[in-house]
């Protein structure tokens, strides 16, 4: 199986999985990683990706879960700090992968820059966050790690973000967030500022000290609180994104009432080869043939946007 670019066949329907399936995907790309087998860890994730799942699902429960056990299997001295260097490259490498599978459905023209403050290569979960929000349909600056206060803060002037997102793993990051957090405040005072990584999940009084408006423990937990605070009136959805929408929904309402499509299309008085067209989301629907559809099945028409 080869992973594809979904931006050329468009948006793709989520399937939403189970623990017990997620969990096994995840056991599966975990042995890889002790093993050190890159092709079968590929291969897992690969799977995954065949799923159809939510890219968080992927990204948090999937490669972030199994770099956690990795990060305790170390600490426990299971394993030795080069197998967890080669985890962690692995790793990276099935991000980037799926960055490339997931375009996003939208743009927002919102605009963040992302970046772990420290310079030990600790850089998996800051570059997740960017990734999640990317496919929420932000512009991302990714940073990597070390980019120092100065230099950040220049960028910063320069490309005056939206968001600027910061993470920290070990107890000395403390300092350099206050440091990155001031230079981010000097060069462009507007922007809504997240910290987050291990040395903020405790929300201690240093942390809460820092200056930043808001100090997350996980990434869903940041994305909830951005979806809110930038919610932004007119964002528009691809007219290939709304065809497709509407297209499952009529679908998933069909097959709920066990009809076939010839019968739904008799009853909505269209062809069904044109119905065809509007399940697959390539027919472009006038209004009178969404009603149609909509009085047939018994459905509001708002709830075919859903």
């Amino acid at each position: 199986m080869v992973i594809q670019n979904g931006g050329s066949a468009g948006p793709v329907q989520r399937t939403a999985p189970t623990a017990r399936e997620v969990k096994r995907v995840r056991d599966r790309y975990l042995r890889a990683l002790t093993r050190g087998d890159e092709t079968e860890a590929t291969d897992a994730i690969q799977e995954a990706v065949s799923f159809h799942w939510p890219p968080a699902t992927l990204y948090i429960d999937v490669l972030a879960s199994a770099m956690t056990k990795i990060g305790d299997m170390w600490h426990a001295g299971e394993i030795s700090i080069a197998h967890e260097h080669q985890a962690t490259q692995v790793t990276l490498r099935q991000a980037a992968l799926l960055r490339q599978f997931f375009p996003p459905e939208r743009k927002t023209g919102l605009h963040a820059i992302v970046s772990a403050v420290e310079r030990n290569g600790h850089t998996l979960g800051a570059m997740i966050f960017s990734d999640l929000i990317y496919f929420e349909g932000w512009d991302t600056d990714f940073l990597g790690s070390g980019t120092p206060p100065d230099a950040l803060g220049q960028m910063v002037a320069e490309r005056k973000p939206d968001l600027v997102a910061l993470s920290a793993t070990q107890p000395g990051g403390i300092e350099l967030l206050r440091d990155c957090i001031q230079a981010v405040r000097k060069a462009h005072k507007d922007a809504f500022v997240i910290v987050g990584g291990p040395v903020t999940s405790q929300k201690d009084s240093a942390t809460g000290q820092l200056g930043a408006d808001l100090v997350a423990t996980d990434p869903m937990e940041a994305i909830e609180e951005i979806r809110t605070r930038f919610e932004v009136a007119g964002t528009s959805i691809s007219l290939e994104h709304l065809l497709q929408r509407v297209g499952e929904q009529v679908k998933s309402r069909r097959l709920a009432k066990g009809w076939s499509q010839q019968h739904l299309a008799q009853l909505a008085s269209l062809d069904r080869t044109y119905l065809s067209g509007v399940e697959n989301g390539k027919q472009n629907l006038t209004l009178g043939a969404v009603k149609k559809l909509a009085d047939a099945l018994g459905s509001p028409i708002p709830d075919f946007l859903s």
